[in-house]
């Protein structure tokens, strides 16, 4: 493999040297032997003068001096071409030799863009099962549209991922929480997270849950990525142990209305056993 490399490198070195020298040499008559020179004498005047015969063959030097200017001769010419094919077979091996490498180089390139695909196929897999795997709702929303959410959230909520696609998240609120709610948004935006209690509307009613949320920005844009966890039977606890100490006070009017509010299910509370 060395000595064809070296051999086209030779042929190629060669090739626009030879040509020119092949084509600017000049073209040169043959030299032709001198007769010597034959005295002579005027004719008699009873002899007639004869004229040379020009009709036969002319000499081959006389023939190779009245060819055109820039004429190669035969073996010029063979010459020339064995350097032109000598030429033309190391092109074709280069090219040969290009090729090869530009589409090796092209092989790995789809190998490795495969790979790289395959593993975004595995990171994405591995991220919608952690978030699958997660205790409680998952979500993501923007301030005006969620954008992502785990199967329990459709669940808990009764929606279809159309639904929760075009849904407010505002919406799924408690109208007496929503206010508050408003506020942590506007705080996790501020400070990078929060966590508060709100009541959600289910598909069971309502429910009270625990919330946290926590700014992620990614290209630019920020967005609240955060989960809920369903509080309601420590909330009715609570409510439970006020209505005991109540109770304990024999204030009648404050027992009825915590009564009320613990029969409600919390959805009437304000989380402290009011109504």
């Amino acid at each position: 493999m060395r000595t064809v490399h070296l051999f086209m490198l030779i042929a190629i070195l060669g090739c626009p040297m030879a040509v020119p020298a092949a084509a600017e040499q000049p073209l040169r008559p043959p030299t032709t032997r001198q007769q010597p020179a034959v005295a002579q004498t005027p004719p008699s005047p009873g002899e007639r003068e004869v004229a040379p015969d020009l009709s036969g063959p002319a000499p081959q030097g006389a023939v190779a001096a009245r060819l055109p200017e820039g004429v190669l001769r035969p073996a010029e010419a063979a010459r020339l071409l064995t350097l032109l094919a000598v030429c033309a077979l190391a092109v074709i091996f280069l090219l040969r030799r290009v090729i090869k490498t530009r589409t090796a180089a092209l092989v790995a390139e789809v190998q490795l863009r495969s790979q790289r695909e395959l593993e975004l196929e595995r990171k994405k897999r591995l991220v919608e099962n952690v978030i699958e795997s997660l205790p409680g709702l998952f979500y993501l929303h923007d301030g005006r549209r969620f954008l992502r959410w785990n199967s329990a959230f459709e669940k808990v909520t009764g929606l279809s991922a159309e639904q929760l696609s075009s849904q407010l998240p505002l919406s799924l609120i408690h109208e007496e929480d929503r206010e508050l709610m408003a506020r942590k948004r506007a705080e996790i935006f501020e400070l990078g997270e929060t966590q508060w209690e709100a009541r959600l509307l289910t598909s069971s009613g309502v429910r009270w849950h625990h919330f946290t949320g926590k700014r992620m920005e990614l290209d630019g844009t920020a967005y609240v990525v955060g989960s809920a966890r369903d509080i309601t039977e420590t909330k009715l606890g609570q409510l439970e142990l006020r209505l005991e100490r109540v109770r304990a006070r024999s204030d009648a009017p404050v027992a009825r209305k915590a009564q009320a509010c613990l029969g409600a299910a919390g959805a009437r509370c304000d989380g402290h056993g009011t109504v």
